[in-house]
């Protein structure tokens, strides 16, 4: 069991030969425990702020004043162990037809016929794989970094095409073509 990242779940079955995606049921990554803990700690940081905003005692603080403190730490505290189940529940499908997000949300599903390309998306909070559809209506798909160690996920990957790379290599040629 990993603490942190992404956390390969289940490959079932399957030929032995070709990639583990391919076989039926496909492959799930799970969110590592390190999210969700790390937002179960900061729980119980917010449970020990409202306590002590609730029985502070102080000659300029009125218990009205304490108890919205009190109430607002223990509103922190609800929302992060929230945020810690949410990401335990966060769950990413792939299989040879395409591939599955389940989130806070309800489940997001592209089929590889529906998906233009990927970008990289490096943003302060980390980095995304950003999945474009064909269609304008249909939302992109933002999944979290899974890292170079997830050889399942790379070779999924590779079947949809780099459209950073297309962007650099310019217009009328290809990815790793000579200028």
């Amino acid at each position: 069991m990993a603490f942190r990242g992404w956390v390969e779940e289940r490959s079932l079955g399957g030929p032995t030969s070709g990639p583990a995606w391919a076989a039926p049921g496909g492959v799930t990554y799970r969110l590592g425990w390190g999210p969700a803990v790390y937002m179960w700690v900061s729980a119980l940081m917010w449970v020990t702020f409202a306590v002590l905003a609730a029985t502070a005692t102080g000659a300029h603080e009125s218990d009205a004043t304490r108890a919205r403190a009190a109430v607002g730490f223990a509103t922190f505290a609800a929302l992060t162990v929230l945020a810690g189940l949410g990401m335990r529940r966060t769950r990413l499908t792939l299989d040879e037809t395409g591939v599955e997000l389940v989130g806070f949300g309800r489940p997001r599903r592209l089929l590889l016929e529906q998906i233009r390309g990927y970008r990289v998306l490096r943003v302060q909070a980390g980095t995304f794989f950003v999945l474009e559809p064909r269609q304008a209506d249909v939302k992109k798909l933002k999944i979290p970094h899974i890292g170079k160690k997830h050889e399942a996920f790379l070779t999924w990957l590779s079947q949809v095409p780099d459209l950073d790379a297309v962007d650099r290599a310019g217009p009328g040629k290809q990815p790793g073509d000579k200028p």
